[in-house]
């Protein structure tokens, strides 16, 4: 399973929880978020959502 995880604000990829998950073999996609603008820190979300969702 690939998991599009979305680090909370002003927190960095990379953290505890992702790396619990990848440690128990999911796959991990951890991007970097801008902290100053919303509409870009989610644009990684739209990216790489599927689209059937």
């Amino acid at each position: 399973m690939t998991i599009l995880f979305l680090h909370g604000w002003q927190s960095v990829p990379g953290g505890v929880k992702p790396t619990y998950l990848q440690a128990h073999g999911q796959e991990v996609i951890n991007p970097k978020l801008l902290d100053e603008d919303f509409n870009e820190a989610v644009s990684p979300s739209s990216i790489n959502t599927n689209p059937r969702w």
